[in-house]
């Protein structure tokens, strides 16, 4: 799975859809789109950034917010390319 530099945040949808992706951003929003994973399984959260995480303050972040936002996330956290994120 190839993972791009830059991508357009999609828009934000229902919480209820399992997958969430979008670059890291904090200036005034979530810092993700949620839209349905074709095949996902129900009750699954996965998200990817696409842009770089530059510390691990900051995926700590994105993986609170996804917390906090009452999302069904988490079995484990790993880097992956470019020091991105994946949470599965």
């Amino acid at each position: 799975m190839g993972v791009e530099s830059r991508r357009v945040a999609e828009p934000l949808g229902s919480v209820a859809t399992p997958i969430v992706r979008g670059p890291l951003r904090f200036n005034g929003g979530p810092p993700w789109g949620l839209r349905q994973q074709p095949g996902g399984s129900v009750g699954r959260v996965k998200l990817v950034s696409t842009l770089v995480a530059p510390s691990a303050a900051s995926r700590n972040k994105i993986y609170q917010q996804s917390v906090n936002a009452n999302l069904t996330v988490v079995t484990r956290i790993r880097e992956i390319r470019n020091d991105a994120m994946e949470v599965e």
